[in-house]
């Protein structure tokens, strides 16, 4: 089996290989990643053995997920694709990365992947307001969501919300109608992010768009 250490001398890079192949908020991988750090946690998918901290039965689940994954064959080609500059893998300890996350703790996002100007996410959570609802909502329910997204932003607010139609659409609408700063969270990662027509949107009109994996 290829190692997967041979693709990975970096922690960023790891932490996005660790994204495609383990589901987000893996507990087991949070608690590896805080207490041995991406590459080791690669390096001991490699090894197959056990691990610090790990029950015998979830190590065994996680080479297993590890070797169907590199078994794909297809592990150059699919990092090489999603390191090809279109988005921003951000991790902890970069300067931009949004600290408030790592209250997650061990379910914390393994790399959040960022279009546009990653700086607003590095922002204090006072400076921050969310605007987000259903996305069938009704014509006043836009109006609404438009009037509350734009005093925001005039009241120099960063208005966060989701990806997606209704709601979250109306907000963005708002505040980039007035030239002010918007953040787009959507579900997924880099180039998945759904909604895929609403999420497209936000990531091609608004000033930062940020997939979490």
């Amino acid at each position: 089996m290829v190692a997967l250490t041979a693709y990975a001398s970096d922690e960023r890079t790891a932490r996005v290989m660790l994204s495609m192949m383990i589901e987000p908020a893996d507990r087991t991988v949070g608690r590896l990643l805080r207490r041995e750090g991406a590459v080791e946690t690669l390096r001991l998918l490699d090894a197959g053995g056990a691990m610090p901290g790990v029950r015998a039965e979830e190590a065994s689940i996680l080479h297993h997920t590890a070797a169907q994954f590199v078994s794909r064959g297809r592990l150059g080609g699919d990092l090489a694709g999603l390191l090809d500059g279109s988005d921003a893998p951000l991790i902890p300890g970069d300067t931009h990365w949004p600290v408030s996350v790592d209250a997650l703790g061990d379910r914390a996002p393994y790399v959040l992947w960022a279009k546009g100007a990653t700086s607003f996410l590095a922002s204090g959570r006072e400076d921050r307001v969310t605007v987000t609802g259903s996305r069938a909502s009704t014509s006043y329910g836009d109006h609404v969501a438009g009037e509350l997204a734009g005093d925001a932003s005039h009241a120099e607010q960063i208005v966060v919300s989701g990806g997606a139609y209704g709601i979250d659409g109306a907000a963005h609408r708002a505040v980039l109608g007035s030239g002010e700063q918007t953040i787009a969270v959507m579900a997924g990662g880099a180039g998945s992010a759904l909604p895929g027509g609403a999420s497209r949107h936000a990531r091609t009109g608004g000033r930062c768009g940020v997939a979490g994996e």
